[in-house]
């Protein structure tokens, strides 16, 4: 789910998986036999982005020429161009540099070149480690799903190449010719070279070409892919067959959905709890062929979360749809039965508009235009960015209402992780809030169960 919406000076840029994250179903434990946890919805059986308003007037001949880049005015240490949050590990593309990751290392999913065989501090990391790249990435995006492990993370350079690394048991790196199926060392993504962005999900991957095209990899158990696979794994990059040209792509954990040129969504993938937005009765047939999503028209953002899907639509108003467990649908109360197959807008308040949005696990975020952020859904670990803790609990522990994240003004950036959030703020730096079991939040702080709902500024 690793997702990341954003704004740029008068620059759409879109970041990278879900949301953002494919994050992942309350409740659910992984098999004896380390097969991935079913979505919501299926028996046990089987980091964006809209631009903003311009910032203000430009200071000087410098900032000038970094917002001709596309790129917002930094005069820090690093310069956090991008940021994507997924289960339990979040990675930022870093200007001029390499990418930086922190968090879950289970799989080698952090980049460092460390796998976790020696010592605890391989195991995760509650700093950004560098990413063992010798070139700067333009773009980052990360991928798993939320227990068992499983976690991957990917790069683009400035040029359309893309390389992946961490766990590869479903063929989410895109090598064709397999290969260890962890490595802690980012790897060349087969037959990929003109990407403008790249999204992680649940176990697939899917990279938005410069002609408008698709391509998909990984995971194919319900037709997440834009096709049918036998063996359920497609390890070679493939074109979807779509209507219009992307825009916009985001990956849930078992669903895809893209924004395309005519500023509908299309979605496609499994349908257990309503997350492809199709109405009426939900359905465990894989779907591959992407169908539009009614009622959404004129959007400008779309964000995938494990099992629910957020759309920003010209005007500002959000529109969610599929598993809303804890609220995460944002519409004043949980939905009656756990989910809606409807597209719905948002409770946000009056005169309150919206740039971008994040799904992650089970909760959503918005960046409105005046640079903060609002968050509805689960709340125990504070990923919500409000509410009060008391003997290790977080009052409310969950809200289908948005509820302001303070402290967070100036706001550039959102992605939803598992049950953390983080943002950009003012001089291209990143906070992050919530869970920081495994260092997710990559502030320095060590690891514990604790809920965290102020942000914490990460220590690059």
């Amino acid at each position: 789910m690793a997702t990341l919406a954003r704004r740029r000076r008068g620059v759409v840029l879109v970041l990278l998986g879900v949301c953002a994250l494919a994050a992942g179903a309350c409740g659910l434990d992984i098999a004896a036999s380390g097969e991935r946890p079913p979505p919501p919805g299926v028996d046990a059986g089987p980091e964006t982005s809209a631009a903003l308003p311009e910032a203000g007037p430009l200071t000087d001949a410098a900032d000038a020429e970094v917002a001709d880049s596309g790129l917002f005015p930094c005069d820090a240490a690093a310069c956090v161009d991008e940021i994507a949050a997924d289960y339990k590990h979040t990675c930022a593309a870093i200007r001029g540099a390499p990418p930086r990751c922190w968090g879950d290392n289970s799989d080698g999913q952090l980049g460092s070149g460390l796998l976790p065989d020696g010592g605890p501090d391989l195991d995760s990391s509650a700093t950004p480690r560098v990413v063992a790249v010798s070139v700067p990435m333009s773009g980052v995006t990360v991928g798993g799903v939320p227990v068992g492990g499983y976690g991957y993370s990917c790069s683009r350079t400035a040029g359309g190449d893309v390389s992946c690394w961490g766990q590869d048991d479903l063929g989410q790196r895109g090598r064709p010719d397999g290969g260890a199926v962890v490595v802690s060392v980012p790897t060349p993504v087969s037959s990929i070279g003109d990407a403008l962005d790249v999204q992680a999900g649940g176990g697939h991957t899917c990279a938005r070409h410069g002609d408008g095209g698709l391509s998909c990899w990984g995971y194919d158990d319900y037709g997440q892919l834009g096709h049918l696979v036998a063996s359920y794994v497609d390890r070679t990059p493939t074109p979807v067959t779509l209507r219009a040209a992307v825009k916009r792509v985001t990956t849930g954990d078992s669903h895809t959905c893209v924004l395309l040129a005519d500023d509908a969504v299309d979605c496609w993938g499994l349908d257990s709890v309503g997350q492809l937005g199709r109405g009426g009765a939900t359905s465990l047939v894989p779907a591959p062929d992407p169908v539009t999503v009614p009622g959404v028209a004129g959007a400008i953002a779309v964000e995938a979360g494990y099992a629910h899907t957020c759309a920003v639509l010209n005007g500002g108003s959000v529109m969610c749809w599929g598993y809303d467990s804890n609220g995460q649908l944002g519409r004043g109360a949980v939905t009656l039965g756990g989910s809606s197959t409807s597209a719905a807008a948002v409770a946000l308040p009056a005169a309150m508009s919206a740039t971008a949005v994040c799904a992650g696990y089970h909760h959503s975020c918005a960046l409105l235009t005046d640079g903060t952020v609002m968050c509805w859904g689960e709340n125990d670990k504070g990923q919500l960015g409000s509410g009060t803790v008391s003997a290790g609990v977080v009052t409310p522990a969950e809200s289908a209402t948005p509820l302001a994240v303070a402290g967070v003004t100036g706001a550039r950036a959102i992605t939803c992780g598992g049950h953390h959030t983080c943002a950009i703020v003012e001089n291209s730096q990143a906070v992050c809030w919530g869970a920081n079991d495994v260092g997710q939040l990559g502030a320095g702080i060590a690891p514990d169960t604790l809920p965290r709902p102020t942000p914490v500024p990460v220590a690059f």
